[in-house]
């Protein structure tokens, strides 16, 4: 078998990136962050939002089903102290709700009422309120709700004006039979 022969004076190719060849590289990188960064930031407001949605229709199914459950009277209201040993029935919906069996009808958590859940509006979500200002709603043993609400979630962020925030917005609503859902977008209502 015939051998090749070597070459004299030639060298391996150098290996690895030049300085100029990381510079460009980085400066592609840079770029692409600064464009994905915004698109993110919106990704997360609408994440936070509609977690916090999904978390009060799940108190507001739980307060329906338990009236129908216990056939008795469940109410769900705002609360100032969500975390307090004794939480009430005072204040609006920005710092979280309760569920409680209402033996007495009267929408506040007496001496015989069962307190059943307890929950906090999450950091992530800018804010809750309930459209037409009402603080409670009582489901009946039927199952039915005292009256229709409409909660908006709006996400936590810097720019409220920007049409991706405001794109971002949650309505959970509840009607009178009790049925609940949820929309997404501020040009939208129950």
């Amino acid at each position: 078998m015939p051998t090749l022969p070597l070459r004299v004076g030639c060298t391996a190719p150098p290996r690895g990136l030049t300085l100029v060849e990381l510079l460009v590289t980085m400066a592609a990188e840079v770029i692409l962050a600064m464009v994905a960064v915004p698109s993110m930031q919106s990704h997360f407001a609408a994440r936070s939002t509609a977690g916090g949605a999904d978390q009060l229709m799940q108190a507001l199914r739980l307060a329906r089903s338990e009236s129908l459950k216990r056939l008795t009277p469940v109410t769900f209201c705002s609360t100032l102290q969500p975390d307090a040993v004794s939480p009430d029935c005072v204040g609006d919906w920005g710092s979280g709700w309760l569920v409680f069996v209402d033996t007495d009808r009267d929408a506040a958590v007496g001496g015989n009422d069962l307190v059943l859940k307890v929950g906090a509006v999450p950091a992530s979500v800018g804010g809750l309120a309930e459209d037409g200002g009402a603080r409670s709603v009582t489901f009946e043993a039927s199952g039915l709700a005292g009256r229709a609400m409409a909660f908006t979630l709006t996400p936590a962020v810097s720019d409220r004006a920007s049409t991706a925030d405001t794109a971002n917005v949650q309505h959970v609503c509840l009607t009178v039979a009790g049925q609940i859902q949820i929309k997404k977008g501020s040009a939208l209502s129950c």
